[in-house]
């Protein structure tokens, strides 16, 4: 018995030390590993994950939207998945990074002399950089 709770203990602190490593405390470090890793976006995206974009067919004039998606199983998810760096110098996207509170960063992305812009929020938590909301403002 004794073994056995001794082998629990050290397998989270082994976790634990795991994930601190693995997530970078810091967000410009984390928001490379974000870039560069679908894997890494999906274990650092809350679900269900806040979702907007504009309704630019509602009348009389285009009107915000609101959804959730589940999880990135969601058809829904694949509109919010994070450019990677390939496609942002592809597009060429403008990033632009603010910070709303010390634990809050959007990243908007826009394309310049077009309407096609949108927009991730990261929320800071103890363990983790985590993106909480997507917001699509292209018509």
């Amino acid at each position: 018995m004794r073994q056995l709770c001794i082998g629990i203990v050290f397998t989270l602190i082994s976790t634990v030390g795991f994930s601190a490593e693995s997530c970078p405390p810091d967000f410009a470090p984390f928001l490379t590993k974000f870039e560069s890793s679908r894997e890494f976006q999906r274990q650092n995206t809350h679900f269900p994950l806040a979702a907007t974009y504009v309704d630019g067919s509602a009348s009389p004039e285009p009107r915000t939207e609101m959804y959730m998606i589940e999880s990135a199983a969601d058809p829904k998810y694949s509109r919010a998945i994070y450019p990677s760096r390939k496609k942002q110098a592809a597009i060429p996207f403008e990033k632009k990074i603010t910070s709303k509170q010390s634990v809050i960063r959007m990243v908007k992305f826009t394309k310049p002399d077009t309407d096609y812009s949108f927009a991730f929020t990261f929320e800071q938590t103890a363990s983790c950089w985590r993106l909480v909301k997507f917001e699509d403002y292209s018509l």
